[in-house]
Order: C-alpha cells, then structure tokens, then sequence
C-alpha cells in the first residue's frame, strides 16, 4: 500500500507572536528573581531569628536548624548537632505528643503548636513552646518549628505555686 505524501510548508512565527512570546519569557525571568530574591530573604530571617528554628521534610529529615536553636540545645554547631535524629532532641516522654502534632501540621491543618521538653547535648531538660507550621522550602513542602525557650516562665509559674501554698498555710 502506498500513501499519498501530504506536503506542508512550514512558515515562520509571525513578529507579534515572538514580541508575545519574549514579552511572557521577560516576565517569567522577573517573576523567578523575584522568588529568589523573597526566599533569600526568608532565609536571612530564619538564620537571623532569635527564635530556634528548625525546618524538617520527610522522608529526608532535617532540612536546616538556626544557629539559635543549636545554640539553645547546648551544642557547639550545626554539624555536632546535625548527628543527632531529631526524635532525640525530644525528652521521650514527649515524643508521641510531638508526633501527634507534627502528623496534624502535614496533613489537614496548617499548623500546631505545643509544649514539652527538649533534651540539651548535656542531657538536661529544656521547657519549650513548640508552633509548627506548614511551609514551601526551596520548592517543596517543609515544615518549620519555631521553639520558644519557655524555661522562666516555667520556673515563675513554680515559685507563685510555691508562695500560694506557704501562703494558704500560714493562713
């Protein structure tokens, strides 16, 4: 069987369709500095804050830790505390708690927050404020931990309860 050959000719794009087509590929340039230059300067936030931060993807983990969070952990830098998974930072009574609470910020809520201890490199207990939120990170879903230090009002909250007993017993 033979078929007939259909020939086409080919013309070039007109010139209002390549000034379209370089005006859409001049936006999406601007559009990508714009996106770079916004997640630099979130980054510069994170790594700035004087809030502990860490940002965590699963399956990969730990994605990034603020020089703030290791610092609040006792360690002397990223790297002495990147050996550390991160379910150990978490005092184990606390741990399903956490897990609960990271489950609900991936999946139908945005974010979470809660409080328990986290455990420093010399092994003491530290009372945080954990607030998980669901994030892009360089494209991806992430989640960002911001981590209060909570420990004074901890021990604020012990002394008042201390001077209210001594109190209702001296009455």
């Amino acid at each position: 069987m033979q078929c007939d050959a259909v020939a086409t000719e080919s013309t070039p794009p007109d010139r209002p369709a390549r000034a379209e087509t370089e005006r859409l590929r001049e936006a999406l340039d601007r559009a990508e500095a714009a996106l770079q230059e916004s997640e630099r300067r979130y980054r510069g936030l994170i790594e700035r804050s004087a809030l502990g931060i860490h940002l965590s993807r699963n399956p990969r983990g730990r994605l990034f830790v603020n020089d703030a969070l290791v610092r609040l952990l006792g360690y002397e830098s990223y790297d002495d505390l990147d050996r550390v998974p991160p379910y150990e930072l978490i005092a184990e009574q606390h741990r399903a708690l956490a897990a609960r609470h990271r489950e609900e910020a991936t999946g139908r809520r945005e974010s979470a927050q809660y409080e328990c201890d986290l455990v420093r490199k010399d092994g003491t207990c530290l009372p945080v404020r954990v607030i998980l939120s669901r994030i892009m990170w360089e494209g991806e879903d992430a989640v960002r931990s911001t981590v209060v230090d909570i420990s004074e009002r901890i021990a604020l909250e012990r002394a008042r309860r201390a001077s209210d007993e001594r109190l209702h017993v001296s009455r």
